[in-house]
């Protein structure tokens, strides 16, 4: 990126390094090589390459029982169907897609799902209930970083070969839409079982044999197939022959720019033709370019700043006081104003969601006094040091993880706290992220379902990210058992009122806060059409054409 961080921990504003600045151009030469290669004249304009241009570096895996972070939303929305999902502009309703119809029994614990006729898999094998089966329980028996989708699941029952019944522990009015997420993507038992992979219960290591394999190919019904992955690199997905669903143009490539800048360079001078990732700066330069349109969306979601609870790792950070002054510290208006039309939540359900608290009336306001009073209380009066992990290169709606940091820093600093910047790599931070070797960190979470528990079952008292990366484990917190009651009651008036109180009792002592929910943006060449942004899977590839 265009920043370094020095020994001190400050953030310096620099130019591209020579090798920065060499990756970019051969970033932006791969890429304009592709589109030559695609131009004589014979050649129809449908059947060149759509190049995203789009930093990958999150990416992990494409295995969808395992998938996380950002980038994998575009790829399994285009390789993979669902049972059910939401239209591409709304996420207040929700739509068939594999399934063509479903049932829900009338106490919310029975699913059952009646599947669409003569869906073919890529390989051209028919799907069956027998393949929903096998995805499911794979997803729940890896215990990958998406299995907690899988927890309210007791049993996935095949009723008849084009029927699938789902039972749950317990009554779930949002199950269905959790169904919606891209790791409920279903997958081809007979293709993933010959690389490798399992369902069986013990398989719990993460991974299994067809990791690998779905990282660089694909096993779904969706109107795309992966082709390849080259890490910090590419992506390439080609049209589905077999696919129900069509597609506007054939072939895609998700081409990595190593910063905004060489990614701004490559949408500007066509040679890609939507830009996923800019900065909000970068957004408002491309107003005024009058080949250029934007795609938007609200973020269901947010940034925020977390604690580890572990005395550990930073003795003054895992106190709870400690951990409310800095709640105090931050000046939530200067963050908000980082990005147009960007809103502050209270806490862990954006607006836009059933539950959300009103931003201004509930949650933390900026109050640099109280905090440094809690800070007195809590022994700390002359401040304390901390490291603050961020990624280098990870843009939230037009908001850059790094800078975010820069502005906390900024914060945590007029109350007397010492903070050193610690910005690295994906590679690097997203590993210690997920493993909780962190003291402070600027982390990001947004909906792959349109249901809050998709946040509540990461962000609760008892999620992965609260357990696993900050360290706290609250199985007996107020709000853990309204949010259970919440999650069985089907009127959404008292649900929402339910998640409210749940989430009025979290602000109280969880160890993050949250600062931001910026706009999802995404700037596009304008002879493209059917460029949709939504708030789940960013952009659907496959509804995209070029004019003409």
């Amino acid at each position: 990126m265009s920043e370094r961080i020095s020994s001190a921990g400050a953030v310096v504003r620099a130019r591209l390094s020579r090798r920065q600045a060499l990756k970019a151009a051969g970033a932006v030469a791969v890429v304009a090589a592709v589109g030559s290669a695609s131009r004589p004249g014979a050649v129809a304009q449908q059947a060149k390459p759509l190049i995203v241009g789009r930093n990958i570096d999150d990416v992990i895996t494409l295995d969808p029982g395992i998938a996380g972070e950002e980038t994998y939303t575009v790829v399994l929305r285009g390789c993979y169907d669902t049972l059910v999902t939401t239209p591409a502009d709304s996420t207040k309703q929700i739509v068939p897609m594999l399934a063509e119809s479903w049932q829900v029994s009338d106490d919310l614990t029975t699913y059952t799902f009646k599947l669409k006729p003569d869906v073919k898999f890529s390989s051209g094998n028919p799907l069956s209930a027998d393949d929903v089966k096998f995805s499911y329980d794979r997803l729940k028996n890896l215990v990958s970083q998406a299995s907690y989708l899988m927890d309210p699941v007791k049993a996935v029952d095949i009723v008849d070969p084009a029927t699938v019944r789902i039972t749950l522990n317990n009554p779930d009015a949002t199950f269905l839409g959790s169904l919606c997420s891209a790791n409920f993507g279903v997958l081809d038992r007979k293709v993933v079982t010959e690389h490798g992979g399992t369902d069986q219960l013990g398989a719990g290591k993460g991974t299994d044999g067809a990791t690998d394999w779905l990282t660089q190919n694909s096993a779904g019904s969706g109107p795309y197939v992966l082709t390849g992955y080259t890490p910090k690199d590419r992506i390439t997905m080609s049209r589905n022959a077999s696919s129900w669903r069509g597609v506007g143009i054939d072939d895609v490539i998700l081409q990595s720019a190593p910063d905004s800048s060489a990614l701004q360079q490559m949408l500007e001078k066509g040679d890609a033709e939507i830009a996923w990732g800019l900065l909000t700066e970068q957004l408002d330069a491309l107003k005024q370019n009058p080949d250029i349109e934007t795609a938007s969306t609200p973020m269901l979601g947010f940034m925020a700043v977390g604690f580890t609870c572990d005395p550990t790792r930073n003795k003054a950070i895992a106190d709870p006081k400690v951990q409310l002054a800095l709640k105090y510290a931050v000046d939530y208006d200067g963050i908000r104003s980082l990005r147009d039309g960007a809103l502050t939540p209270p806490s862990i359900i954006p607006v836009g969601l059933n539950g959300a608290l009103e931003p201004g009336k509930d949650g933390y306001t900026h109050d640099p006094d109280k905090a440094k009073a809690l800070l007195a209380e809590a022994g700390y009066a002359n401040g304390f040091k901390t490291m603050m992990s961020a990624s280098s290169t990870e843009i939230i709606g037009g908001v850059q993880d790094s800078l975010l940091a820069e502005k906390l820093q900024s914060d945590f600093g007029e109350v007397g706290v010492d903070v050193e910047l610690d910005v690295q790599d994906e590679e690097i931070f997203r590993p210690k992220y997920r493993a909780g070797e962190i003291e402070t960190v600027v982390g990001a979470y947004y909906v792959g379902t349109p249901t809050p528990y998709d946040l509540i079952d990461a962000w609760g008292p008892t999620g992965a990210v609260c357990v696993n990366r900050f360290k706290w484990h609250a199985p007996n917190h107020p709000a853990t058992a309204l949010f259970a009651e919440a999650r069985k009651t089907a009127d959404p008036a008292k649900q929402a009122a339910l998640l409210q109180q749940a989430q009025r009792d979290l602000l109280k002592d969880c160890p993050f806060q949250v600062l931001i929910q910026p706009v999802f943006s995404y700037p596009y060449r304008n002879d493209l059409t059917g460029v949709v942004a939504n708030p789940t899977w960013n952009f659907d590839v496959s509804t995209i054409k070029r004019k003409g």
